[in-house]
């Protein structure tokens, strides 16, 4: 997985993981949520760890083990302002958070 920074045009860093990045999922380009389904793991990452720093090391601050690999991801926000996220994956069942 790589961190961009989009206004210079250059990787902030790269992180490894031991099964593949299949989907990753933002709210929009103000939110600081990302959501990246690895493998069968849902994780949720806060990109304003940079604030400390290019060398700091994102973690997730949330996790969810979902049993099947995640095939599509996507989030919303309700009209109070929730974080909704919902994940499908390949065994045909489709999960939904709310991570506010």
């Amino acid at each position: 997985m790589g961190f961009i920074d989009i206004r210079a045009g250059s990787v902030i860093r790269q992180q490894f993981t031991k099964e593949s990045v299949g989907k990753v999922s933002l709210l929009n380009g103000s939110s600081p949520m990302l959501f990246a389904g690895i493998g069968s793991e849902l994780m949720q990452y806060d990109t304003r760890c940079f604030k400390d720093g290019v060398d700091y090391k994102p973690k997730a601050i949330a996790s969810w083990s979902l049993g099947s690999p995640i095939t599509a991801l996507h989030c919303t926000q309700t009209g109070r302002g929730h974080l909704l996220v919902a994940a499908g994956c390949l065994n045909g069942k489709v999960a939904a958070f709310d991570s506010t």
